[in-house]
């Protein structure tokens, strides 16, 4: 084709001439009059840039082979209040639109003043395009996203639509592209129109249309949701990871909120992504979800900071998930319209900056005492934090037109660094985990050893009674089993030190036994009661003496005159210094040092050994029960670990402290306690 038809080519040069655009004039030697094909090299170093096809409706041009045609500029454009059907005459392309208005696009309604009013606003947009050549194959038109629903005809013929303009279905998320079908085209002039019913000032064309291939930008619009499946199957992954950790791990609730939070906040972004139109179908129904889903985030990831921190839920935090129910409950009872869901999404806008400032208020008052759990999550909301506010003013449209939303992104950078902070709180559980249960296993050791010991002492008790009573009753000229035996060092006792020590050992087994079950249940009560020291000492030592069968050299006494006295439970001090002066004898070969006194309304009772001391580890250990310092090939009298662990507890019961003071060659062990009977109660 040399030239186009008369009517065509003279509203193009009226339009070329109205405009005095250059680059439409060059574009017009060059395609459509080849006489002046020789110009073109010289008006393309005229223009500032190499020319390319454009387009100002309501006539355009389509080259064959071209990528793809802008259709933004001057439409002609007619709107009607409420929900109009549109006669098919309109839409036939010789309809003669000559009296509707000139008016840009892209737009909204509330650019063109129009009123929706509560039947909202029908618009109809019509373009010409001019076609020179053979029909263009596999090209469409591409709307970008429109509220709420539209339809669309090339030529008078239905190419597409999204919603119904007839039944009001809508559609505020799908990017609108149609197929133009190569048999639809006519050469010279074509018309494309565009029919939009809108409930709100927001309807209209928001974005330029453009005819393109269809492929390319499918492809586009697919390489732009898939960084959203992409991201938002791995949270659903995140969320698998720390719900399996709770169901068959550890019942940490803070495991199973954040699972919830995670597994919401990758559905809400996989319907964002045309997955909703795989998984619902219609759009209303799928937007209700969406909207679910969102109003619950704020509430799950408060409980799970809650649930970290140990923090009980304070009244701004009731109110707020007080909030989310009912927009829960309004988004469920609510007609499925865009009016409603805006209303809806406004209040949730002041749900998210609340729950913002209330999830800092508890980071400012807990980080000092729960660092170990919110570090990485104090990142994370430092990095989520400035994403959200721009999410929130682009949602109210404070921000410029097409502003990218990144809140996506933010999310993966929050998840991460909450991940990191839940995983680094399971190994460090996993890790308490571990050495309780290498001390259990310790403790298992030592009821062991324990048991054994008991059993060697009731052996030895019961020896002692044996020999003693052979020995008060044996045949003349027969010895006692243990003639001739040497005890730590020395001759083996008369048969009625051997009863002796065998009656006081036992009687101190079956005291210690119902003395530490009564202090460890808080069933002892204390009596209150005034004694002599130095008559108290003297027993427990002499005591002592016959329980550890030592003579008296042994041991050298620092105790206070006949006058003083003083108030406290004189049966729990002497239980106490019973076990420190007779763990002195037994564990110890030199010189015992016992000293008693009372000084400031104390009374001090110091044990003093000579021997090898006792290690750091020891000294830690050494008041836990079955715990006992004597070393493996002991071969003194057994103990049952208790007697230590009894001291401990007579010193809290009555108010007081014992602590080791540990030396080369020596050990002391101080006990203080109040005499005062206040200090009791």
């Amino acid at each position: 084709m040399s030239n186009l038809p008369p009517e065509s080519a003279g509203r193009a040069s009226k339009l070329a001439g109205a405009r005095a655009d250059s680059r439409r004039v060059s574009l017009r030697l060059l395609y459509f009059r080849p006489r002046f094909a020789w110009l073109a090299p010289l008006f393309a170093c005229l223009l500032p840039f190499a020319p390319e096809l454009s387009a100002a409706c309501p006539e355009a041009y389509w080259q064959p082979g071209a990528s793809a045609l802008d259709l933004g500029g001057q439409w002609r454009v007619q709107l009607s209040p409420g929900r109009v059907e549109t006669p098919p005459a309109t839409l036939a392309p010789e309809y003669d639109d000559s009296g509707w208005r000139h008016l840009p696009v892209p737009a909204v309604f509330s650019d063109y003043r129009a009123r929706p009013g509560a039947q909202g606003v029908t618009g109809i947009f019509r373009c010409r395009i001019t076609l020179a050549g053979p029909a263009p194959e596999g090209i469409a038109v591409f709307l970008g996203v429109i509220a709420e629903a539209d339809a669309v005809y090339f030529n008078g013929a239905l190419v597409g639509e999204t919603g119904s303009l007839r039944t009001g279905e809508v559609d505020v998320e799908k990017p609108r592209l149609y197929p133009l079908p190569a048999n639809l085209w006519r050469e010279g002039a074509n018309t494309l129109t565009v029919r939009i019913f809108s409930s709100s000032a927001d309807g209209g064309l928001r974005h330029a249309p453009r005819i393109l291939k269809e492929q390319a930008q499918e492809r586009r619009l697919l390489l732009i949701d898939m960084p959203n499946i992409v991201l938002s199957s791995s949270y659903i992954l995140v969320a698998a990871f720390f719900a399996i950790f709770f169901v068959f791990f550890l019942r940490q609730y803070e495991n199973l909120y954040f699972a919830l939070f995670s597994l919401f906040l990758g559905l809400y972004s996989l319907i964002r992504s045309r997955m909703r139109y795989e998984w619902f179908e219609s759009f209303e129904r799928s937007y209700q979800a969406e909207l679910a889903l969102l109003f619950s985030l704020p509430v799950f990831f408060l409980e799970f900071l809650h649930h970290t921190t140990k923090r009980k839920r304070s009244l701004p935090v009731k109110l707020l998930y007080a909030c989310s129910g009912a927009l829960l409950l309004f988004i469920a009872l609510a007609p499925a319209r865009p009016y409603y869901w805006d209303k809806a999404i406004n209040l949730n806008l002041i749900v998210i900056i609340a729950a913002l400032g209330i999830v800092g208020f508890i980071f400012v008052r807990t980080y000092r005492d729960h660092r170990d759990k919110l570090r990485y999550l104090l990142g994370g909301f430092i990095v989520l934090t400035p994403i959200i506010i721009l999410d929130v003013l682009n949602t109210v449209g404070l921000l410029p037109t097409g502003f990218p939303r990144v809140v996506v992104f933010g999310f993966a950078l929050f998840l991460f660094f909450a991940s990191l902070q839940l995983s680094d709180t399971i190994l460090r559980l996993y890790k308490n985990i571990h050495e309780q249960e290498l001390e259990l296993r310790q403790l298992e050791k030592r009821k062991t050893r324990s048991v054994l010991n008991i059993s060697n002492e009731f052996n030895s008790i019961l020896g002692g009674f044996r020999e003693g009573l052979a020995g008060l009753s044996g045949a003349p000229g027969k010895k006692p089993p243990d003639a001739g035996r040497r005890r730590n060092g020395r001759a083996a006792a008369a048969p009625e030190d051997r009863l002796r020590t065998a009656t006081v050992n036992l009687e101190n087994l079956t005291l210690d036994s119902r003395l530490l079950y009564a202090l460890e249940n808080g069933e002892y009560q204390p009596r209150l009661m005034r004694f002599s020291l130095k008559k108290l000492g003297a027993d427990v030592i002499s005591r002592a003496l016959i329980a550890a069968e030592q003579s008296k050299s042994r041991v050298s006494a620092l105790l206070p005159g006949d006058e003083v006295e003083t108030t406290s439970d004189p049966d729990l001090l002497a239980a106490a210094l019973f076990h420190l002066v007779e763990n002195a004898l037994l564990y110890s070969t030199g010189k015992v040092e016992v000293a008693l006194e009372s000084r400031g309304g104390l009374v001090v009772c110091a044990v003093r050994d000579e021997g090898p001391g006792m290690s750091a580890e020891l000294q830690r250990t050494v008041f836990q029960k079955f715990v006992r310092g004597a070393p493996d090939d002991y071969s003194g009298p057994a103990g049952s670990g208790i007697g230590l662990t009894i001291v401990d507890l007579i010193a809290d019961a009555l108010g007081g402290d014992v602590r080791i003071e540990g030396g080369g060659f020596f050990s002391t062990f101080v006990l203080t306690i109040p005499s005062a009977s206040e200090a009791l109660r």
